[in-house]
């Protein structure tokens, strides 16, 4: 998908539990604290939670968020798709 249509999908929602809950554009920082509480939040009301990030999600210093410490051969910083790393944990395991 061209960059800006997977964030474009939450439009597709008909009713407020329709995937996906979260949406992050690279336009604003990620907080992962923040990121963790509305997870939860979604967890708690929906049962579950859908999430989409746009490619080029930063944190406030700039670093982007999924960014790996490794470089290609033209020495950009490589991308990891499908995943974020947070410091911070969920406030319960849902995995029981």
């Amino acid at each position: 998908m061209p960059d800006g249509s997977q964030p474009a999908t939450g439009l597709a929602r008909k009713n407020e539990e329709d995937a996906p809950h979260l949406i992050y554009a690279p336009e604003f920082h990620f907080d992962s604290e923040k990121f963790l509480k509305e997870v939860d939040a979604c967890i708690k009301k929906y049962g579950w939670v859908s999430i989409v990030c746009g490619e080029g999600l930063k944190y406030s210093d700039g670093n982007t968020v999924s960014s790996a410490t490794v470089k290609d051969k033209f020495n950009n910083t490589e991308f990891v798709h499908g995943r974020i790393q947070c410091s911070a944990q969920p406030s319960q395991n849902y995995n029981k």
